[in-house]
């Protein structure tokens, strides 16, 4: 039985399979925190014990109750910054069980590469960098990362809460499903041409180009740009001539800002944007 932060110590970043399991693991333990009306609040290596595949949670001197409305001391930042989620950063900011799932996404993004996703030189720099979601995909650190782990770390690493996942019992389920070989459940645009995945990353060119994230043929090779901000999701046409449409709007110079269940049409290919677990949470803003 040690903490996970020996075992990175004793055998450097963590093969995939490993790092899959250990967060069905911790997203497991961090359900039954939060079905009892908890939020951790400081989940990172220190604070789990990993033992014949089982983890444990320890260190719950942050955990805040659900049912009580202040226990933040004024001025007081709670949690460890490599690992807190954006919404953590502000004084008196309201917190929900979400919080802990971004925290589990920077531990399993430390397991995967060996490195925390935000390594600032001071706390306003990690926060910086967390806020914008700036950090480097795993697959660019790590040969050869499944693409379906890499996008379950950057979804729960989204700096907004609504497009994380929904709850930690169903991230435990999604990295269930991916260890079984099925594809991560993130937003994509979803059609007739097939399914797109928008992550990792923060901007998805669409066109007909061989780099292009939504590749499609008979466009342009650079006909559209999908970009993620800090808060929601925005598309802009690049003076394409088969033109770009927003729910049957042509779009002009100006980004318009995606909403999910929008109809999107590169020409002659019509996509939804969409979030296969959107059912099970409220709609993003």
């Amino acid at each position: 039985r040690m903490p996970l932060t020996r075992l990175l110590q004793q055998h450097g970043a963590l093969p995939a399979g490993q790092v899959a399991r250990i967060g069905r693991e911790i997203a497991l333990g961090l359900a039954q925190v939060h079905a009892h009306g908890l939020i951790h609040r400081d989940i990172k290596p220190d604070n789990v014990m990993w033992s014949a595949g089982a983890a444990k949670l320890i260190d719950f001197g942050l955990a805040k109750d659900l049912f009580l409305s202040a226990l933040t001391t004024s001025g007081q930042l709670l949690g460890t910054a490599a690992y807190m989620a954006p919404e953590q950063w502000a004084e008196g900011a309201v917190t929900d069980p979400r919080c802990d799932l971004f925290s589990l996404g920077a531990t399993l993004y430390q397991l995967l590469c060996g490195e925390v996703p935000f390594p600032g030189e001071d706390v306003h720099e990690i926060a910086d960098l967390a806020q914008m979601g700036e950090f480097e995909p795993p697959s660019a650190l790590v040969e050869g990362v499944a693409p379906a782990l890499e996008r379950v770390v950057c979804r729960l690493l989204e700096p907004d809460p609504a497009w994380r996942y929904p709850s930690a019992a169903s991230c435990a389920e999604e990295l269930e499903r991916i260890q079984a070989g099925a594809p991560a459940r993130v937003v994509g645009l979803e059609g007739a041409a097939g399914r797109f995945p928008l992550l990792p990353g923060r901007k998805f060119e669409v066109g007909s180009g061989a780099r292009a994230a939504v590749r499609l043929p008979g466009l342009s090779e650079r006909h559209a740009l999908i970009r993620r901000k800090r808060r929601g999701w925005s598309v802009v046409d690049r003076r394409s001539a088969e033109g770009t449409f927003l729910n049957g709007r042509r779009l002009g110079e100006q980004p318009a800002p995606l909403c999910l269940g929008d109809t999107l049409r590169f020409g002659p290919h019509e996509l939804r944007f969409a979030d296969p677990l959107a059912s099970q949470a409220e709609t993003p803003a």
